[in-house]
């Protein structure tokens, strides 16, 4: 046994023209490698808005889903679950700060299956409500065009003259 390292029993890494660094067991490989769990990871991202499970997800890897679920763990620092629930949460967020589509509609295309689980789960990450966080952005954001004459500077107001149509504001109004 000297010079037999602890995967020995199972197979040396490597043994049949196998993946060099793998151990393997009769059917599944024991060990998985960073780049199944990226891809997995990259797999949940494109896919963020369609039902994926953990069976689908350890098949991908080709590891037993428990397994998978330790590895996901161990490299990520969080579940496959919690990586798919925050990628989703980024998405709708982005979408409820750039669209005005309905918070219902948001929710089913970001792939959760109840608005109320969606609120509790946004609530509890964002700090805030989809429709709070959707109030404050349209606040601090405005779109260009909206402001009204009297906001532009003096200097370039006595250049260029008040704009065609005499659009509101003290300077527009002559």
């Amino acid at each position: 046994m000297i010079g037999r390292g602890p995967g020995a029993a199972l197979g040396a890494a490597g043994e049949g023209g196998r993946n060099p660094g793998v151990v393997y067991t009769g059917r599944m490989r024991v060990r998985a490698s960073l780049r199944d769990l990226i891809r997995t990871r990259d797999l949940m991202r494109a896919c963020f808005a369609q039902p994926i499970s953990l069976d689908d997800l350890a098949a991908e890897a080709d590891l037993s889903k428990w397994h998978y679920l330790r590895e996901f763990r161990a490299a990520f620092g969080q579940t496959p679950h919690e990586f798919l629930t925050q990628v989703r949460l980024e998405r709708a967020r982005h979408l409820l700060i750039t669209t005005s589509r309905p918070v219902i509609d948001i929710c089913f295309d970001v792939g959760f299956s109840s608005p109320g689980s969606f609120g509790l789960l946004f609530r509890r990450e964002m700090g805030k409500t989809p429709t709070q966080l959707r109030r404050e952005a349209r606040r601090l954001v405005r779109v260009p065009g909206r402001y009204p004459w009297a906001y532009v500077p003096m200097c370039f107001a006595a250049l260029f003259g008040p704009p065609e149509g005499g659009a509101g504001g003290a300077a527009g109004a002559a």
